[in-house]
């Protein structure tokens, strides 16, 4: 939804899916719509919750990279 419908698309939605992928569609959706620092301050969040989740650690990855701290991507 994030994807196709733009930062409305998410919220049509929300109502509808798990609280989780939720908070994985408000990550990706401040990543897609310029908001970096917000995404990786969500993307951390989902992270510590799930450790163990790799979508999680690339889309932290990613949003550092947007977010002009690709050193801090990188460890």
């Amino acid at each position: 939804a994030v994807f196709t419908g733009g930062p409305g698309g998410l919220s049509r939605v929300s109502r509808k899916i798990d609280p989780l992928a939720l908070q994985y569609g408000q990550a990706i959706s401040a990543y897609l719509n310029g908001n970096p620092r917000s995404a990786v301050t969500k993307a951390e969040a989902l992270e510590k919750a799930n450790p163990k989740n790799p979508y999680f650690a690339e889309l932290r990855g990613d949003s550092l990279i947007k977010a002009n701290k690709p050193r801090d991507a990188a460890a």
